[in-house]
């Protein structure tokens, strides 16, 4: 049977070199695309790399064989997963060619949902490894249980030194010393994927980049960083370029500080949520390092915990449209800053020290002789006998106007600012949106009274912003009562497309079951 395979693949070449020859181009002017269907959840190896056939010593084809195979041809090829549990079972032995999948080719790997095809590193090695300047697609699957913890301890479910896409695909459970679900230093895109309960030592429990990175719709959650002394990242270490757009990174934890995300590079969040993650010391949600650049947009950052400073800045930071709510710290329960920050349209809440003498459970502004907090059509009201705001270094907190806080703490001393005075709004809530908001309650001190020079267009929901600016996040409206029902499509991360009855109520501007756009009709004065 291999014979005949091997027979038709050759006369297949030698069809094509004839073609190639007559129209004038060079028979090796370009490698040969193949598409391997595996048909066998063992490991075995190819057992001829030199033949083009994905084939082992049991006429079968095994994920290892079509990856060897590949990597032989060289050129873009393919590689189709069927359902099944591909278990990995050749050890490493300290060596980063041994044991884990090695790709030196440009690659698609496609399998058939994240629940039906499970690449398994069977706690022997890390599951993939791709070399640079090779572009890997890898789709419909989960990688679990890789291990990395000897030579180049990087990546237990992945290693990136090219530019690889992954979409709708898990990672789960897999741990190293850096870089637990993946380590990345060449490009990584990631969509429609889920990063969970994966292990570093030092940084990056679920993902450490030094590259470009780039999230869209993907769930970073209850990843973990392990070393008491050093560690940080728990959901995600950055020390390149980094894109999150739709994600949330939720319930991760790191012991020294940075439980969420840790920066050192330029990062930029939209429309996502970070909630509920924990670190011992300090910022449990967020920390941006000195020489850093941190901008975060329609977003909000609720439920984390932490010794001191939920999210930590040491850099330049831009927040606009954010919601930052129910934090809990010893002190110093929203943001602490020792670098340059500015806060457009920024809804601070319900923040808790839990230390009687905690420092401020709003705004804090230390350390650094230059650092300074910039506040414009902000709110800030949070909650308990801890002052909102303290300065006690640096160039202070300066309010650029048309702000609101529920005490005197905050410095707002400029034009259309509002000290000592109770914003009036609604619990954290999904009232339209990729994220939760504070809405405002009718009479709010917040309507029609913010700046609209530097206001976004719209808030924080992406609903416009009509006529005079609202104070915070949360644009303030009533949109006509609208009831729909509909039937939508979403994909569980099954890989399969489910259904299901839309039923949808807006009623003063807050969404009472799932989404809805709606023509809006403002009725302010």
């Amino acid at each position: 049977m291999k014979s005949e395979t091997r027979y038709f693949v050759l006369t297949t070449l030698l069809v094509n070199a004839v073609l190639l020859f007559a129209l004038g181009v060079p028979v090796h002017a370009k490698p040969m695309v193949v598409t391997f269907t595996v048909n066998d959840t063992t490991d075995l190896i190819d057992d001829n790399l030199t033949d083009g056939v994905c084939h082992t010593t049991t006429n079968t084809c095994t994920l290892r064989a079509a990856v060897m195979q590949a990597n032989a041809l060289g050129g873009t090829n393919t590689i189709n997963l069927p359902a099944g549990m591909f278990v990995l079972t050749i050890a490493g032995n300290g060596l980063d060619n041994v044991g884990d999948l090695d790709i030196s080719s440009n690659l698609t790997i496609m399998g058939s949902g994240v629940v039906n095809t499970v690449i398994d590193g069977n706690q022997t090695n890390r599951v993939f490894r791709i070399s640079s300047n090779y572009r890997v697609a890898i789709s419909g699957l989960t990688i679990r249980n890789g291990k990395k913890y000897d030579f180049s301890a990087y990546g237990g479910g992945v290693y990136n030194s090219g530019s690889v896409i992954l979409s709708n695909v898990n990672l789960d459970n897999n741990s190293a010393d850096a870089g637990g679900g993946i380590w990345s230093e060449g490009e990584l895109v990631v969509s429609d994927s889920q990063i969970i309960n994966n292990t570093s030592w030092t940084m990056g429990g679920g993902i450490m980049s030094n590259g470009s990175l780039s999230l869209t719709n993907t769930l970073i959650k209850q990843n973990v960083v392990t070393d008491t002394t050093t560690g940080l990242g728990g959901g995600l270490a950055i020390s390149g370029q980094a894109e999150l757009t739709n994600v949330t990174v939720s319930s991760n934890s790191a012991p020294f500080h940075s439980g969420g995300i840790a920066n050192g590079g330029i990062l930029t969040v939209t429309n996502s949520s970070i909630v509920g993650n924990s670190s011992l010391n300090y910022s449990a949600a967020i920390f941006s390092s000195r020489g850093s650049t941190l901008t975060l947009t329609a977003s909000t950052v609720s439920s984390n915990t932490t010794g001191f400073g939920l999210i930590s800045i040491s850099g330049n930071a831009s927040l606009t449209n954010v919601t930052i709510s129910g934090n809990t710290a010893q002190a110093g329960a929203g943001i602490e800053n020792a670098g340059n920050i500015t806060l457009t349209n920024v809804t601070i809440n319900g923040n808790q020290a839990t230390n009687p003498n905690g420092i401020a459970v709003g705004v804090y502004n230390s350390y650094n002789v230059d650092s300074v907090v910039r506040l414009k059509n902000t709110i800030i009201a949070s909650n308990g006998t801890t002052p909102n705001c303290l300065s006690d270094m640096g160039l202070g907190i300066i309010s650029l106007g048309h702000n609101i806080s529920t005490d005197s703490s905050c410095n707002l001393n400029a034009t259309g600012d509002k000290p000592t005075t109770n914003p009036l709004l609604g619990s954290l809530a999904n009232n339209g949106g990729a994220t939760q908001t504070h809405a405002l309650l009718s009479g709010s001190p917040a309507i029609n009274t913010g700046d609209n020079n530097g206001c976004p267009s719209t808030d924080q929901r992406g609903q416009s912003r009509v006529g005079t600016c609202d104070i915070g996040a949360y644009e303030y409206g009533l949109p006509t009562a609208v009831a729909v029902n509909s039937f939508a499509a979403y994909n569980d991360h099954t890989g399969l497309p489910r259904l299901f009855l839309l039923g949808i109520i807006v009623i003063g501007g807050v969404v009472i079951a799932g989404s809805v756009r709606a023509r809006r009709r403002d009725v302010r004065n």
